[in-house]
């Protein structure tokens, strides 16, 4: 028998026994040595060895390594949720396709649970949650497809927790508001026509994307524009206006960062729509276009070539986030609540 080696620094947390433990349970046992003493010496948890021996013990209430570790394997084929996504065709094809349309495994679980689990039904799909796929693209028999290119940060490894890097302020705006004043009827998201803006920058080029968002239907509006100047960037809210006035939704404010680019919102204010600012280093306060930015960084990564971009492909990404379920919409997409909210139609 191989003798094992024991870290007596820290417990042993291998999810399964390993034969070599399984015969140096058997010897212990023969040699009539408690159950509770065999976990000290292996470093395992006491319960585990508990119930390794009651689950594996012979009809003679007798323990053998190489009858325990046939058990095991035996079980192990018979795991009903064991590649439960390589075992349905139809489900793997969903995940697939989804992933293609750049929608990640939370949306697709929930989209899933949402409207594909009658099983009576032709569209049926059984349901898997997202860590399910999630573990399933980063499994080691995928390992060699690189599944995680398909999702949002391209991570070969997940990652769960990130911390973003303050900016400094390097200006101030005139005639700003705070947002400390803004109405309540806009903190209590109970209307559309309340718009966030920010702007997407790719080092050592001019050209910039102005993003806004819809702080209700999270509809977006991204432009590209020439520069981070506030003529360029005033031009995209005020397009925005004009576009919700010609199909008849109205637009009330727009909530803005401290840059300079922000200088010329007096304009709106013109035009009746009124305008708000950050407290400085506090972009979380106007969270829903940091996470639509998020969202483009997957499309247009920092050091993207904007120059070899149109109009067009602007728009058929924006119109990709548009036409992808939210979990803050209860996994409708922007579109879908935009037009139940409105009967409108966006373009």
């Amino acid at each position: 028998m191989k003798s094992i080696k024991l870290n007596k620094n820290k417990r042993n947390n291998n999810w399964y026994i390993s034969f070599e433990e399984r015969e140096y349970i058997e010897k212990l046992l023969k040699q009539w040595t408690k159950w509770w003493k065999i976990a000290k010496i292996l470093w395992r948890w006491s319960s585990s060895i508990y119930d390794e021996i009651n689950r594996y013990k012979t009809k003679n209430s007798w323990y053998e390594a190489i009858l325990a570790q046939k058990q095991f394997l035996k079980n192990q084929r018979k795991k009903w949720n064991k590649n439960k996504i390589d075992n349905n065709h139809k489900l793997k094809s969903y995940i697939f396709e989804k992933l293609e349309l750049d929608w990640s495994p939370e949306e697709i679980s929930w989209r899933i649970k949402l409207f594909h689990n009658d099983s009576d039904m032709d569209d049926y799909i059984p349901y898997v949650c997202h860590e399910t796929i999630y573990n399933y693209l980063y499994s080691k028999q995928n390992k060699h497809l690189k599944l995680y290119s398909k999702l949002r940060k391209h991570r070969h490894k997940r990652v769960k927790y990130w911390v973003r890097t303050k900016r400094t302020i390097n200006t101030t705006i005139k005639n700003r508001v705070s947002i400390k004043e803004r109405e309540n009827i806009i903190e209590k998201k109970v209307r559309i026509g309340d718009f966030e803006s920010d702007s997407v920058l790719f080092p050592g080029q001019k050209a910039v994307l102005n993003t806004n968002i819809d702080r209700v239907s999270r509809l977006a509006r991204i432009e590209l524009v020439k520069d981070k100047t506030a003529v360029s960037s005033i031009s995209v809210q005020k397009n925005i206006v004009y576009e919700m006035e010609e199909i008849w939704v109205n637009v009330f404010s727009f909530t803005f960062d401290n840059w300079w680019e922000n200088a010329l919102h007096q304009q709106l204010n013109e035009l009746g729509v009124k305008s708000y600012f950050c407290d400085p280093y506090c972009s979380y306060q106007k969270g829903a276009i940091e996470n639509l930015n998020m969202f483009i960084r997957q499309y247009l990564p920092r050091h993207t070539d904007v120059s070899k971009l149109t109009h067009n492909d602007i728009y058929i990404i924006q119109e990709k986030l548009n036409n992808r379920p939210r979990k803050c919409l209860w996994y409708l997409s922007p579109n879908e609540f935009f037009y139940k909210k409105t009967w409108v139609k966006p373009n």
